[in-house]
């Protein structure tokens, strides 16, 4: 269990170059920002607050806009050990493995489309062993025939 914990903290710690100037939307912007922080939601709107208002020419952005476009355009995923009474959005239980994804990749540049899809296969490859190694690994549906 700790070498896949090592292995996924040096695979999220090897950061993947996104551009917010190629942006054309509020929702790609903050897609961008929150694609693979670790941050619960409310630290992570803050955060992305902070730098879309630099941006912002009068356009009205808000920490409630921030927060609806990065409920609509990501998921918080756990790639770790689960833990049922998690708030999904707002736990910060190191074991879980919390990863922000952008719901449809179309919204990041395509020049980084490729390389976040073998990132989002890696942490499922690692949370497949973890579940497997921590007892609660679902089995594929063809072992149910019996």
């Amino acid at each position: 269990m700790e070498g896949l914990f090592r292995y996924f903290e040096e695979v999220m710690g090897e950061k993947v170059d996104l551009e917010v100037g190629q942006c054309g939307s509020m929702n790609a912007v903050v897609a961008v920002l929150l694609e693979e922080s670790r941050l619960p939601l409310s630290k992570l709107v803050s955060e992305i607050y902070e730098k879309v208002k630099v941006r912002d020419d009068g356009g009205g952005v808000t920490l409630a806009t921030v927060k609806s476009s990065a409920v609509l355009v990501g998921q918080r995923l756990a790639y770790g050990v689960p833990n049922a009474d998690a708030d999904v959005l707002e736990d910060e239980t190191a074991s879980c493995l919390w990863c922000w994804e952008t719901r449809d990749i179309k919204l990041m540049p395509k020049s980084v489309r490729g390389l976040l899809k073998i990132r989002r296969t890696c942490r499922k490859k690692v949370h497949e062993r973890i579940s497997a190694v921590s007892g609660e690994y679902m089995f594929p549906e063809i072992y149910f025939w019996f």
